[in-house]
C-alpha cells in the first residue's frame, strides 16, 4: 500500500521522502517553474556569454526602445549578432533579458511572497522541494 501510495505521488509530480530515524515520511509537491534561472547554452564563450548578459541587462532596464536603437547601430557588428531573431543565442539573450526584467520590476505579489518568507520553516520547506524536484516535472535547474 505505501509503495501505491508513493508511486501516486511521484506519478502526480510529487515527491516522498522516505523517513530516517524518528522522523517520518514527508510528501513534498514538485516546485514551481523557474522563473529566475536561464540555461546558459554549451559552447558559448565567456567573452560572448558577458556581452550577452550586459545588453540583456540594459534592455531589461532601459526597454524596447534601447533594444530598437542598439540592433539597428550595432547591425553591422559580428559581436551583436544575437540581436538578430535567426541567430541561434537570440532565443538565450531574450530569456536573460525577460528574467533580469522581472527582477527589476517584479510581478504583482512576489514581493509580499518574499516578505512572507520571513517565516524559515516556510522557506526551509520551499528549498527542500526545489532540492528534491531535481526528477519531478518542472525541477531541476541550473545556470544562470
Amino acid at each position: 500500500a505505501a509503495e501505491a501510495a508513493a508511486a501516486a505521488a511521484l506519478a502526480s509530480g510529487q515527491v516522498v521522502l522516505k523517513a530516517t530515524g524518528n522522523a517520518k515520511a514527508t510528501v513534498l509537491a514538485a516546485p514551481k517553474k523557474e522563473d529566475y534561472t536561464v540555461q546558459i547554452p554549451a559552447g558559448i564563450t565567456s567573452l560572448d556569454l558577458d556581452v550577452i548578459k550586459l545588453t540583456a541587462q540594459f534592455v531589461a532596464r532601459n526597454g524596447k526602445s534601447f533594444l530598437t536603437g542598439l540592433t539597428s547601430r550595432e547591425h553591422t557588428n559580428p559581436q551583436f549578432n544575437f540581436l538578430k531573431p535567426t541567430h541561434s543565442m537570440f532565443t538565450f539573450f531574450t530569456s536573460l533579458a525577460d528574467a533580469y526584467s522581472k527582477v527589476l520590476m517584479p510581478p504583482k505579489g512576489v514581493v509580499a511572497a518574499l516578505r512572507k518568507d520571513e517565516d524559515k520553516s516556510a522557506l526551509l520547506e520551499r528549498a527542500l522541494q526545489r532540492l528534491g524536484g531535481g526528477g519531478a516535472p518542472g525541477g531541476g535547474g541550473g545556470g544562470g
